[in-house]
């Protein structure tokens, strides 16, 4: 069992995960990424100023707003069957995720969230329906 949990630390997997929420974006600190970013750190390989850059990213992914994302992406985020209460909340982030990965800085043409999208696809892509 011990094994199993230090191996595969699902806990801790699901606890960081959370980054991946746009909803939840506002409580976001560094150390949800830096979960993933040292836990895979051969997949991302990211350099000292990539860590700088991403610290960044992560600011400019909090204070996001929900009307910065086109109501066209919002409509095709819902689940079907968010009618009741109980999904009401629920999204699909995969779409998000898509979304900022293309986005653009502002007066600029350059990606806005270029190292955290690789983040977020770390998160989001092994869990989709993709």
């Amino acid at each position: 069992m011990d094994y199993k949990k230090k191996t595969f630390p699902i806990d801790d997997i699901i606890k960081h995960a959370k980054l991946a929420n746009f909803q939840l974006r506002d409580g976001m600190d560094f150390l949800y990424v830096s979960f993933f970013v040292e836990r895979y750190a051969n997949v991302l390989k990211f350099s000292d100023k990539d860590i700088d850059l991403l610290h960044d990213e992560l600011v400019d992914y909090i204070i996001l707003e929900d009307t910065d994302i086109p109501q066209s992406v919002w409509e095709e985020v819902k689940l079907q069957g968010n009618n009741d209460d109980t999904n009401a909340k629920r999204i699909r982030m995969d779409v998000i995720v898509a979304h900022l990965s293309g986005m653009t800085a502002p007066g600029s043409n350059s990606l806005q969230f270029p190292q955290l999208s690789r983040v977020l696809q770390l998160i989001i892509i092994p869990h989709s329906n993709a």
